[in-house]
């Protein structure tokens, strides 16, 4: 536990109690993946979309007292309403890269992950635009969205960077 002074003579209260936690972070980068072996190294797809390569920053916190650990990571994917299949591409580097981190052998167990941020994709869109032809009386998940709740983007999905192919030649 950290405890809080009293103040430094001016009267200023304390801070009372709070559980100590020790943390580390780092980020979700493309590019880095690529290096790493964890992407296609020379993949047309994966170079173009390290263009936007550095899409989320992740924490680890372990409480000091009960070695409960959590991995925190925070998003902010691409604007661009046109290419929902790049935001796909992020999101299943930011899952990729929690999924590395749970797997990894010598290292405590996580007990939980939290992924947050602006996703730039509407969850459920029941309606067509000028991005997306959504038939009448279906919804669409967006790719995004798909991802983050089931772990997998089929390539029917019209997300998906094979369908989509904005990200190709």
């Amino acid at each position: 536990r950290i405890r809080g002074g009293s103040g430094s003579g001016s009267g200023g209260g304390g801070f009372g109690e709070a559980v100590a936690l020790a943390w580390a972070e780092s980020g979700v980068d493309i590019d880095h993946m690529i290096r790493e072996g964890l992407a296609a190294d020379g993949d047309l797809f994966w170079l173009k979309a390290a263009r936007q390569s550095n899409v989320a920053i992740l924490c680890e916190l372990e409480c000091v007292l009960s070695d409960h650990r959590i991995l925190v990571a925070n998003t902010h994917l691409h604007w661009d309403p046109r290419l929902p299949d790049v935001k796909a591409v992020q999101m299943f580097a930011v899952l990729l890269e929690c999924e590395r981190r749970m797997k990894r052998p010598a290292y405590p167990q996580l007990d939980a992950i939290f992924i947050g941020g602006d996703f730039n994709s509407m969850p459920l869109k029941d309606y067509s635009d000028q991005y997306d032809e959504v038939p009448a009386g279906e919804d669409l998940v967006s790719g995004v969205y798909e991802l983050a709740i089931s772990g997998r983007l089929g390539v029917e999905h019209m997300h998906h960077p094979a369908t989509r192919q904005s990200l190709l030649p």
